[in-house]
């Protein structure tokens, strides 16, 4: 496939991508052209469920992991392990990927609703 050419020189064009920013630049002269380039996830507005599973009210570090996701302090944290299926967070999908991430190191199972796709 041959490289794309700059309209103003006639240069070669080489593809950048940073962060959220991508864009075509003229290795020859000044002429750009860049766009956004935001992450699927950055662009859902589904708001998401967070439970867990398998929690153990005993165990500290489940508590630990509960209460940073859920923002209660330790004993919120360990009476909202006594659950079944407790929603330890609500919010969109970015946040439920940290979340996801906390739960699951600490060795909690992870149920998010509505189901990813």
């Amino acid at each position: 496939m041959a490289p794309e050419r700059c309209s103003q020189c006639g240069g070669e064009l080489e593809l950048r991508q940073e962060g959220s920013v991508q864009g075509l630049f003229c290795g020859n002269c000044d002429w750009y052209c860049v766009t956004s380039n935001l992450p699927s996830i950055e662009l859902d507005h589904t708001e998401y469920e967070v439970r867990t599973a398998g929690g153990d009210v005993h165990n500290q570090a489940h508590i630990k992991a509960v209460a940073e996701v859920s923002g209660r302090n330790f004993l919120g944290a360990r009476k909202l392990l006594q659950e079944t299926e407790p929603l330890v967070y609500k919010g969109k999908a970015p946040e439920v990927a940290r979340a996801e991430a906390v739960l699951a190191a600490a060795g909690l199972g992870v149920q998010i609703r509505p189901q990813e796709s």
